[in-house]
């Protein structure tokens, strides 16, 4: 269930996942906060042209000074994937916050009696859905004027599906 604070918070990564938009990056922004304050921003930025430069993967770099994060809350704008839902796990973020589902890559739903015993231990609480429009808006716009191959009009993939409404 999400509160008035968690729209809060969703609204500063979504303007972090504008600023990837405006970089010509796959819109995702993702911050962290210990209470009130906000310990971590990240966003998607591919000028180092590395897989692991992920939003989550940078605020969590920035957040995290030891393992144990349970009283942190990660907002991102979009569901993490396996790498960086890994990195959730092993930091032991205490609560996820997601706008947009990734029916294409997000790990928020796997099997979790399936996943190593260390990993079910401190599993995170996960909010979808907050601001999922205004996400998927973003994701529609950068859809709508990428030059990037993998995603320019790429009818197969279900996340590019659900973005444009493609059934």
């Amino acid at each position: 269930m999400s509160t008035e604070k968690d729209v809060f918070y969703m609204t500063i990564a979504i303007k972090e996942a504008r600023l990837s938009l405006n970089g010509g990056d796959l819109p995702v922004g993702a911050i962290i906060c210990a209470g009130e304050n906000i310990v971590g921003r990240g966003r998607r930025n591919m000028l180092g042209n590395t897989r692991l430069d992920h939003a989550e993967m940078n605020a969590l770099s920035e957040a995290v000074t030891d393992w144990r994060g349970e009283h942190l809350v990660l907002y991102t704008t979009l569901e993490p994937c396996i790498m960086c839902f890994g990195a959730i796990l092993n930091c032991r973020i205490g609560r996820v916050v997601y706008a947009l589902e990734d029916p294409y890559g997000g790990a928020t739903e796997l099997d979790r009696k399936k996943m190593p015993p260390r990993h079910q231990i401190k599993y995170p609480d996960i909010t979808k859905g907050v601001l999922r429009e205004d996400s998927r808006q973003i994701f529609r716009e950068y859809f709508q004027t990428t030059d990037n191959d993998f995603w320019k009009n790429n009818l197969e993939n279900p996340f590019f599906k659900l973005c444009m409404n493609i059934d």
